[in-house]
């Protein structure tokens, strides 16, 4: 049996035991999906968990399911049985993902032959895309959890433009400690904005330290304050994206926003001293020695020029 698939298909350990006694139990009831690509040579579709168990307890008669062709049909015939097979968004876009770059079809390809949109087909792959070969391992593995990667690192890092090495170091650090997608929320936000001494003690394997020290004391390390921060941040990127778009024909209009811009300028200064100034004793209480990091001093001494 060619196992070559098994690593698109996301691992549950706990279902993996319940699904274990069941067999144990009451035997295999569904058949495994296979195509055979080869006389006496088969690869697996669905089913893994189920083989898996059945190797431990050491069945050696699996009923199977066979489709006819090669992988690629196999693959079709999967996704176009994935409603009743219970597959994930992630396992979509990575079947898919298969599909397109190692057997060489097209978005319109694919959608044509599964009857779906090429919007459908497109924003499973671009999901499984934009992840680095170390996270989609560790997520379909299921050393980190599927949904934490969707609903808080992915929008989290998206929205922050976190460069793919610090993903991948967060993804590394956390994976595997039986977190919940709470917890993982928490250490994204901390490791993301809390600075270089937050994000080293991560990197360093100190999870459980970290997220103890924010769940007992969230004033220890500023977290209303890096709220007020964070949604000043959104609403500056928010001003610079939006800024050259101002329509300054009416003259009242034009009059209005240069009051604006001109309150705001008066603001700048003391803004970025103060923040400077929070930055510098967060870091000294972290263990750092209290400077600024260079690109970030650059930004600000510009900022408040």
């Amino acid at each position: 049996m060619d196992l070559g698939l098994a690593s698109l298909r996301q691992r549950d350990h706990s279902a993996e035991m319940h699904l274990l006694e069941s067999i144990r139990t009451h035997a295999i009831k569904e058949p495994l999906l296979v195509v055979a690509t080869q006389p006496q040579r088969y690869t697996l579709l669905d089913g893994f968990k189920r083989y898996r168990c059945a190797c431990r307890l050491k069945i050696g008669i699996i009923p199977v399911l066979a489709c006819e062709g090669q992988e690629k049909d196999g693959i079709l015939a999967l996704l176009r049985l994935s409603h009743s097979r219970g597959l994930s968004d992630l396992e979509h876009g990575a079947l898919l993902d298969r599909l397109h770059t190692h057997h060489g079809m097209s978005v319109v390809q694919i959608a044509s032959h599964l009857g779906c949109s090429t919007g459908w087909v497109g924003v499973r792959l671009g999901m499984v895309s934009q992840m680095s070969e170390l996270v989609r391992r560790k997520v379909l593995s299921g050393q980190f959890p599927a949904r934490a990667y969707l609903y808080c690192v992915r929008p989290f890092t998206r929205v922050n433009d976190a460069k793919s090495i610090l993903v991948d170091r967060f993804v590394g650090a956390v994976s595997g400690r039986d977190l919940s997608t709470r917890d993982i929320f928490i250490l994204t936000k901390a490791y993301f904005t809390g600075g270089r001494c937050i994000r080293q003690r991560i990197d360093d394997g100190n999870v459980k330290e970290v997220l103890e020290a924010i769940k007992d004391d969230p004033a220890a390390i500023g977290a209303t304050v890096v709220d007020s921060i964070t949604s000043t941040k959104a609403e500056l990127d928010r001003f610079i994206a939006r800024a050259t778009e101002v329509r300054l024909d009416d003259e009242t209009a034009a009059l209005r926003t240069h009051l604006a811009c001109a309150a705001l300028l008066r603001c700048i200064g003391p803004f970025t001293l103060s923040v400077k100034e929070l930055y510098g004793r967060t870091t000294k209480a972290l263990g750092g020695d209290g400077a600024v990091e260079r690109g970030q001093e650059q930004e600000a001494d510009s900022a408040a020029a």
